[in-house]
């Protein structure tokens, strides 16, 4: 055990002192607080204002655009009396961006209108233009049709299906984002720490450095060591990504001083709404109300559990062919079956979302070697207090009984050297 633990530290130390972890355990944090205030910051910058001539032969839209600054648009607004013939525009100042022609039309079937610009516009630019001529046909259109504004929204009043389960509101969505975001974790976490299992044991192998090792441990300390080392290193970086995102994220919002939303101001926001406001207030209720019904101790508890069990799980098996393989390249056949049953889970992943109860997603999330992925996709869903301790069970099973055929491999695999291995010599390994 002593000597165990000797290559425990030595793994662990050796690689928490290397630049790549320092620069990469810096570098996460940066990038996932960058997910969250990239977008906020951006939102948030007014940018280059750019100003729109807008030529109006319909006298329908002065009251739109006369004087108004609608985002980053400025619009100079010129009504009209004839409508422009084969399009015989001036040239567009130096400093305007585009010209907004809008045409005689029917307010019932617009055409004819166009925007001219020197340079080709964003989507986003002529969505804006859209939305404002939408806004003030739909008026035009509603007194043709003597409805007034009221009846329009009543008959376009929304309707919301509210969720409750076990006396608590829930979101489908929000469960399923939270899901999606702990499976894939898991997934890429898994398979950097063992794939650095791999080429740690393929290294040590190749350089023969292996040899001598193994005149003072068992092959299967030495095994065991260097994935119980590896393991904490990714335990530890990941807590350190954690906690340093979680200062980045809090550090800006403190600066930016964001409002926070609370169940009164959302009830409050959505008094008096109508239509289309009061839809997207209801959203942002359910949203946050979702948010509140999702146990993240719970998530966060399994999360590490099942981390813990899946790189335990596969590292042995990359361990195992680190040992076997002398190069790189004959990886790649024995890779594809060691991945193909976690690669399964992760292709399935909007079928679980789909029916997070159904027998399919509850025979995958039992399955130790699809349960890590499977299971953090169905737990923001609810699952039976024993579907969850069988399939822990099941996986610490499974690695147990892995650790064990992966250090048969291990003990001969890692002396052998310039032998061509295949599945029947490394099944001979396992029975020999």
């Amino acid at each position: 055990m002593n000597r165990t633990l000797l290559i425990i530290r030595r793994e662990f130390f050796t690689r928490i002192r290397k630049r790549s972890f320092i620069i990469l355990t810096l570098l996460g944090p940066l990038l996932i607080s960058g997910v969250f205030i990239i977008p906020i910051w951006l939102s948030s910058q007014t940018g280059e204002h750019k100003i729109i001539e807008v030529w109006d032969a319909s006298g329908l839209f002065e009251d739109e655009f006369v004087a108004a600054i609608e985002g980053k648009l400025i619009f100079a607004y010129k009504k009209l009396d004839e409508p422009i013939i084969d399009q015989s525009f001036p040239p567009l100042s130096e400093d305007h961006f585009g010209r907004l022609y809008i045409p005689p039309i029917d307010v019932l079937a617009p055409g004819g209108i166009t925007f001219y610009a020197d340079q080709q516009p964003g989507l986003g630019m002529t969505q804006q233009l859209a939305n404002i001529l939408q806004v003030k046909l739909e008026r035009l259109r509603l007194d043709a049709m003597d409805l007034s504004v009221e009846q329009l929204e009543q008959i376009k009043e929304p309707i919301v299906i509210d969720t409750i389960v076990n006396k608590k509101s829930a979101d489908s969505q929000v469960a399923t984002a939270v899901g999606y975001i702990g499976a894939l974790l898991i997934y890429f976490l898994v398979f950097y720490y063992g794939a650095q299992v791999m080429r740690g044991v393929a290294e040590e192998k190749n350089n023969r450095i292996v040899e001598i090792m193994l005149c003072t441990v068992k092959p299967f300390q030495l095994m065991i060591g260097k994935i119980v080392g590896i393991a904490g290193v990714g335990l530890l970086q990941f807590v350190l990504w954690g906690c340093l995102s979680g200062v980045f994220i809090l550090g800006f919002s403190t600066y930016a001083q964001l409002d926070r939303f609370d169940q009164q101001q959302i009830e409050q926001t959505m008094t008096g709404m109508q239509g289309q406001d009061a839809l997207q207030a209801i959203e942002l209720n359910q949203l946050m109300t979702g948010i509140s019904a999702i146990n993240f101790p719970l998530i966060l508890a399994c999360f590490l559990v099942y981390f813990m069990g899946a790189y335990l799980l596969y590292s042995a098996m990359f361990a195992a062919l680190g040992a076997a393989l002398d190069a790189d390249t004959d990886s790649q056949q024995f890779m594809f079956p060691v991945v193909l049953p976690i690669l399964f889970a992760i292709l399935s992943l909007s079928t679980i979302g789909k029916d997070p109860h159904g027998q399919f997603a509850t025979w995958l999330s039992l399955m130790p070697f699809t349960s890590p992925v499977a299971m953090l996709m169905r737990i923001p869903f609810g699952v039976a207090t024993w579907q969850l301790i069988l399939s822990m069970l099941l996986l610490v099973g499974a690695f147990i009984g892995m650790t064990w055929l992966a250090a048969k491999i291990y003990r001969i695999g890692i002396l052998m050297h310039g032998a061509k291995v295949n599945y029947r010599i490394i099944a001979k390994w396992i029975v020999q």
